[in-house]
């Protein structure tokens, strides 16, 4: 009953969201439709939306593929974005249905595994990335199946379970870790011959996908701007140099620790307090799946790959955040419980010994108690108060930016390109073509606040780089990036930039024209 509470909450939210508000907020979405529309029309794998409509050699087409169906059946945008939100909510109960089978299998008791897939149901983080246009709840989906059908002793399901490792990596390019990974966990159980079937199922797709990826990638522009939209490896090596590599490294351990626990007792609150207590959780997920791996061999394939994609997570050139651990979700919970139940046993036994063991078991047990359902409290009130008044702001988001649209549609021509923090949804609303400027995480690395603001103050000189005469400012731009405090700071460099000219100004955003008589630096 509490799991079919827990989807109806779930399905209610996502009823309340079928338009998609948060649509272009992390910008891999606006990506993805863009490359869905090109598919759903025949053109290709294409970064429609980008000056020039280069392939699409970024996000391998796997879940592009999935959106371009949606397309069809909405008859395009906006319609589409409906049926995208279905298809993005129906993953929800396949990866919990999925989820539960793992646990089962992991050992746990009906009730166990009753219990983890209550929470994931109600997690506001799988809720909201499920109802994104986002790949984690699909990469999801086909990663679980691909655990439950692995099988040492049965080629065919081993065979199946490689086809869903490819269909996961072709859904994203985060996948690719299961091709190391999964060969490793079955050669450590001395079934090499598995090993081998896995690899060489899955290894075609992740080589085709590739090969495909360099023989379609444009030549590097004269800045980053190409780069990051068409070469994940080239934009990793721009943005973690050596000299570097130490300050990424800890940095995103702090963030992959702080995220990890925030799954459970969600970031609203930007406390320090808040921050330990989230560290102090995913201290425990870990020392929960360490135990679990050691109690039941049938979750060291996870674990594998778990710790495979931690180590690349590590290393990246963007803090990893709560969207990045999703695929790992139903492992950590499980980690979670496991561990809160190993706990439990530690109080039960010290209640059966002198006073003072009895009076430090039951505090420590109440204090357990009290934090754990104010972590499912917290969870409720963010999924059912919290984001739907955040997702009220992103419709009214979307709505101060119509006035803009409509301008740009009937004032500029239909060949004209622009400089626009949301380039997909622009593309999509106009029919201009456009392109992002990132800051580069480089600098908020080396906390390079200088060179963060340097970049919107040269802005004229990108957007002259790919042919862009106008650039589309508003005030909520640079909220995903790493340091959105560097907002009014831009805003004064873009005001008294003298090769931009305001010829458009709303509420909260404003269209620049690139000067042409103003002379370059």
């Amino acid at each position: 009953m509490a799991l079919v509470v827990a989807l109806g909450l779930s399905a209610r939210t996502a009823w309340q969201n079928r338009d998609a508000p948060q649509f272009g907020f992390l910008h891999d979405d606006g990506l993805y439709l863009v490359s869905a529309k090109s598919l759903a029309e025949g053109s290709g794998y294409k970064l429609e939306s980008f000056p020039g409509s280069p392939d699409h050699t970024k996000y391998p087409p796997g879940y592009p593929f999935l959106l371009s169906l949606a397309w069809k059946l909405g008859g395009g945008y906006p319609g589409v974005l409906r049926w995208a939100t279905l298809l993005g909510w129906l993953t929800i109960p396949v990866s919990v249905a999925l989820s539960m089978l793992l646990f089962k299998r992991f050992g746990m008791s009906e009730a166990g595994a009753g219990l983890l897939g209550v929470s994931l149901t109600l997690n506001p983080y799988i809720t909201l990335f499920g109802t994104s246009l986002l790949t984690e709840s699909a990469f999801l989906c086909f990663l679980l199946v691909s655990f439950l059908l692995v099988a040492p002793v049965n080629a065919p399901k081993t065979f199946l379970s490689a086809l869903a490792g490819a269909a996961a990596f072709l859904t994203r390019s985060a996948g690719i870790v299961l091709l190391l990974t999964e060969p490793v966990a079955l050669i450590l159980r001395r079934k090499k011959r598995a090993a081998a079937v896995f690899l060489c199922v899955m290894a075609p797709a992740v080589i085709a996908w590739m090969t495909w990826a360099r023989l379609h990638t444009p030549p590097a522009g004269p800045d980053w701007i190409l780069t990051y939209y068409t070469n994940y490896f080239a934009y990793q090596l721009q943005n973690t140099p050596i000299s570097i590599f130490h300050i990424v490294l800890w940095k995103n351990l702090d963030s992959l620790m702080y995220s990890m626990g925030s799954l459970v007792f969600p970031k609203v609150f930007d406390l320090l307090a808040a921050k330990i207590m989230a560290q102090v959780i995913s201290l425990a997920m870990i020392a929960g799946v360490i135990r679990l791996v050691r109690r039941v061999p049938a979750s060291r394939d996870y674990a594998i790959f778990a710790a495979g994609s931690v180590g690349l997570l590590l290393i990246w050139h963007f803090p990893p955040t709560e969207r990045f651990l999703l695929p790992l979700a139903p492992l950590l919970f499980a980690g979670l419980l496991t561990e809160l139940e190993y706990l439990a046993g530690l109080i039960s036994s010290a209640l059966h010994k002198d006073v003072l063991h009895r009076i430090a078991a039951t505090l420590m047990g109440a204090i357990a108690a009290v934090f754990l359902v104010g972590c499912i409290l917290l969870q409720v009130w963010v999924g059912q108060l919290y984001m739907p008044r955040i997702a009220q702001q992103w419709r009214e988001r979307r709505v101060e930016r119509q006035p803009a649209y409509q301008w740009i549609r009937e004032n500029t021509p239909a060949d004209a390109i622009f400089v626009a923090y949301d380039d997909g949804p622009l593309y999509l609303e106009t029919g201009r073509h456009a392109f992002a400027v990132p800051l580069p995480t480089r600098y908020w690395y080396v906390e390079d606040y200088t060179h963060q603001v340097d970049i919107y103050r040269n802005i004229h000189e990108l957007a002259r780089n790919h042919g862009a005469r106008y650039v589309y400012y508003s005030r909520n731009d640079l909220d995903r990036d790493a340091a959105p405090n560097q907002r009014s700071a831009v805003e004064r460099a873009m005001r008294d930039n003298v090769h931009l000219r305001p010829i458009w100004e709303g509420a909260r955003s404003v269209i620049f024209e690139v000067r042409e008589d103003a002379p370059a630096k």
